[in-house]
């Protein structure tokens, strides 16, 4: 319990960190080549105690295709750290969460799936601002409203998209989109 307050405590530090530099223009992206099946394993393992001990089942499909991605790792991992994690503390005891990755014409498109009790209509629009949260009471946990703003802007920064799907089925499905080689500048 200690070392999941401490990770959560490191997170929000790293999560502030990442608003200051963004604000003052120090925000930079170093890239190199990224195993996206790596960082999303080590992004799963992460993640993996949390879900355990919400005996919630937590699955991984790749596509045997995927590409090394020319990105920065840290901000990826960001990224998928913050989809991944949310879909877990969100989803209920005894739920599941799901990681797909697939490529496309260039791009990779990660999903991140859950048996949550998923985000109301009206509180979808504000997701991705900086410090935008979802208000109701059923869904609200702890958190300060920065990790969807980051990965967004992460995500922009890489010249990719995040969004949540609109689905029928109950739960969560977000989705980031990656190029596989960056644009020039």
């Amino acid at each position: 319990m200690m070392g999941s307050s401490l990770s959560r405590m490191v997170r929000l530090a790293d999560s502030l960190l990442e608003l200051m530099r963004m604000e003052h223009g120090q925000f930079k992206l170093l890239y190199e080549s990224v195993d996206l099946s790596k960082v999303i394993a080590a992004v799963v393992e992460e993640n993996g105690i949390q879900a355990a001990a919400g005996k919630k089942a937590l699955s991984v499909e790749l596509a045997p295709d995927l590409p090394i991605v020319e990105g920065d790792p840290e901000k990826i991992h960001a990224i998928l750290g913050n989809l991944i994690g949310n879909a877990v503390k969100f989803t209920p005891r005894g739920g599941s969460v799901a990681v797909r990755a697939q490529v496309e014409a260039g791009i990779v498109r990660v999903a991140v799936l859950d048996s949550g009790p998923g985000i109301p209509p009206e509180e979808r629009k504000h997701l991705f601002e900086k410090f935008g949260r979802v208000a109701s009471p059923d869904i609200a946990k702890r958190g300060v409203g920065l990790g969807l703003f980051i990965a967004r802007e992460f995500t922009l920064a890489h010249g990719g998209r995040i969004w949540l799907e609109e689905t029928t089925r109950p739960g969560c499905t977000f989705l980031v989109e990656l190029p596989v080689r960056r644009a020039s500048a």
